[in-house]
Order: structure tokens, then C-alpha cells, then sequence
């Protein structure tokens, strides 16, 4: 690790000392933003929920010209979510969120994705706390197309930790605690992982945008390396001897009926070759999005994304080199649309190659 990133990882990791200080000052101070008792509030909570039904056509040619020609199809409930948000007292709010994703979510375990409580009472107090059960703000992954964007299957990370943050304005900087999965050789089961994150809105007719910066102290925490970083032998996650910090970086733009997006998310360093077969690679994604609301309601979207260091023989840490297509949607009532997207996805390992891929979608909200 280089001499500047050491030192900077030891500011930031005072910074998150701090916080938790600053989380007690926090609790202390409750009882002062709002005179309202618990038992004189009237409770309010909301149920919320998602359901996605998706139909599937590929075809997959391979870089092996042995390797015959692949053709198939697919039916699935891809995606099934419930959530429910509480608010008990105007500085006190309870958020629970269960998920639920075919060829996924095999245990009962896994349906409970989200389980948070935060104090929060802007018009008291700019800062908040939330703790619990969480994803964690590192990079923002809005897309407008049905399959999740590389970037969100690198960068994306569920763990429960205490975040502390300041938000007024057009500016929400907030800083984090975790006891991440992938620890240091004699540092098990400690908290040592912390992220931080300053996203910033900002409105001035016709033009919105919306941008953000996010650390993240161990990278290998996120979910899409955690096969990268198993033991094929034993199963078990592997012992590492540096933390490798993320960066994550992002812009949204609108202006009218035109939207355009961009985000990189990246490890700031090489790992060592022990965890990925061998190589010393550095994962990163970058995806661009353009998009087109047209007067008639049906959405337009293109889009292009490329990795690095994202596709490696051996181990389960496998993903497209170039991916790019375009998508439709349509809202056939308000909280009901029905989507088509079709993407191209290339490979360099022998053993992959090309693949063709047509996806429709029906989603509801409510």
C-alpha cells in the first residue's frame, strides 16, 4: 500500500472513531428535537412492494470453436419484494424490506434484505443515524434497463453497520462502521471495515443532476467478489494480508425528456495474486447510459459497459468484458410496465464467448 493511501486510510479511519461519539451525542440529543411524546404520535406505516415476471431468449456462441452453439429459454418470477416503513415519533423511523429473487434466495434467511432504524428529524437536526441491516452507499447502480449493470454486480454490498450522516441542502455526506467477511491474517471478527459517501443534488430548470463519491475500506467485502476470494479447496474465505480500498464514482444527468448516466467503480489498487488464481488484478466497471422519455410515454435506452480484471479462469468470479444493447419501456398503467431489453455480452475466456440475450418484463408497484 502506497504511503499516501496508508495515510489517508488512517485519517478516515479516525473519522469513524469519531462518529460514534458523535452517534451518542446523537441519542442524548433526541429527546430535544421534537417535544412530541411516543404515546401522543400518531404511528404511520407504509407497505410497499414490487413484483417482476420475466421471459427470457439467448444464445451463446463460444470462443472454442469446438464448442457448438448454445439456444434457450426461460420463464422466471424474477423478483418478489415487500417493504414496510415505520414511523413511530417524528425523529424515529423503522424500515424492514424482504427480497425475494428466483435461483437466488434459498434459504429463509435471505428474504430479509433490509432492517434498519434511523434518527432523523431535518427540521431539527441535519444529521442522522441509521443502524442495522443494509446496503451500504457505496455507488449508486441507477439504470434503466432490466439486468443489473456491472457495476452492481461488483460494487454492491449488504451488511449491517451504523452510519452518521449530515445532510442539508443539496449535500448528504455520511461515513460508516461494519465488521466486514473478508478480514486480515489475526484480525477475525472485529470492526474494522468503514465506508463514506457524498452524493449531491442539484436542480436548476431545465437541467437536474444528481453525482456522488464513495470509499470503501475493503472492497473485497462486496458481494459480486466473494467468489473470488473463497478457497476452491475448503470453501472457506480466504485470509488476506492487505485491505484493498474501492472508489466509486458516479453522474446523472436530465435535462427535459433526455437522461444520461455514467459510474465507475473500481478497486484504487491491485490484489494480491493469491486470492484471484494467481493474478494480481484490479476489478473496475464503468457504465454509460443514455435515455429518451418520448412524448408518447414509451422510454428509450442505450447503454455500454466494460470491465477489467472482471473475468478470470478458474474461480467464480466470471463476468462480460463489453456489454452494451438497448431497452423499451412502456407504463400500460401507473404503477404497471412492460419492458423489452436486448443485450450483446462478450468474453475473452475460451470456455465463453458471445452471448445474445432478449429479455421482457411485466413489473407492478404498488
Amino acid at each position: 500500500m502506497s504511503r499516501k493511501l496508508s495515510s489517508l486510510s488512517c485519517h478516515l479511519k479516525g473519522l469513524f472513531y469519531l462518529s460514534f461519539l458523535s452517534m451518542i451525542a446523537l441519542f442524548l440529543a433526541l429527546p430535544f428535537w421534537a417535544k412530541t411524546s411516543f404515546a401522543e404520535f400518531e404511528q404511520e406505516v407504509v407497505v410497499s412492494g414490487v413484483i417482476e415476471i420475466e421471459a427470457q431468449n439467448f444464445r451463446r456462441k463460444f470462443n472454442d470453436p469446438d464448442m457448438a452453439e448454445e439456444k434457450g429459454n426461460d420463464l422466471a418470477l424474477a423478483t418478489v419484494e415487500i417493504g414496510i416503513d415505520a414511523k413511530i415519533h417524528p425523529s424515529v423511523q423503522g424500515h424492514l424490506l424482504l427480497l425475494w429473487e428466483e435461483n437466488e434466495s434459498e434459504d429463509l434467511q435471505d428474504l430479509l434484505d433490509e432492517g434498519t432504524i434511523t434518527i432523523s428529524n431535518p427540521e431539527k437536526c441535519p444529521y442522522y443515524l441509521t443502524a442495522g441491516k443494509m446496503y451500504l452507499p457505496f455507488g449508486s447502480f441507477e439504470s434503466g434497463f432490466v439486468t443489473d449493470p456491472l457495476a452492481l454486480e461488483l460494487g454492491e454490498i449488504n451488511e449491517t453497520a451504523v452510519q452518521l450522516g449530515y445532510k442539508t441542502g443539496i449535500a448528504d455526506l455520511s461515513f460508516g462502521l461494519f465488521n466486514g467477511d473478508r478480514d486480515k491474517v489475526d484480525e477475525y471478527d472485529k470492526i474494522r471495515s468503514y465506508f463514506a459517501n457524498l452524493s449531491m443534488d442539484y436542480s436548476y430548470e431545465p437541467l437536474s443532476l444528481n453525482m456522488g463519491l464513495s470509499y470503501l475500506s475493503n472492497i473485497a467485502d462486496t458481494d459480486g467478489l466473494e467468489g473470488a476470494t473463497i478457497d476452491p479447496n475448503t470453501g472457506e474465505p480466504m485470509d488476506i494480508t492487505e485491505y484493498v480500498q474501492g472508489l466509486g464514482v458516479y453522474v446523472e444527468a436530465t435535462m427535459g425528456q433526455i437522461y444520461l448516466s455514467g459510474e465507475y467503480i473500481g478497486a484504487i489498487e491491485n490484489f494480491e495474486p493469491t486470492l484471484f488464481g494467481g493474478r494480481s488484478c484490479r476489478p473496475a466497471t464503468i457504465n454509460v447510459e443514455f435515455g429518451w422519455d418520448t412524448p408518447e410515454k414509451l422510454f428509450l435506452g442505450l447503454k455500454y459497459e466494460e470491465s477489467s480484471d472482471m473475468e478470470i479462469e478458474g474461480i467464480d468470479f466470471n463476468f462480460a468484458k463489453r456489454r452494451y444493447g438497448a431497452v423499451m419501456s412502456y407504463p400500460i398503467l401507473d404503477a404497471a410496465s412492460l419492458n423489452l431489453e436486448y443485450l450483446i455480452e462478450k468474453y475473452n475466456l475460451v470456455d465463453s464467448g458471445k452471448n445474445n440475450v432478449l429479455t421482457a418484463q411485466l413489473a407492478i408497484e404498488f
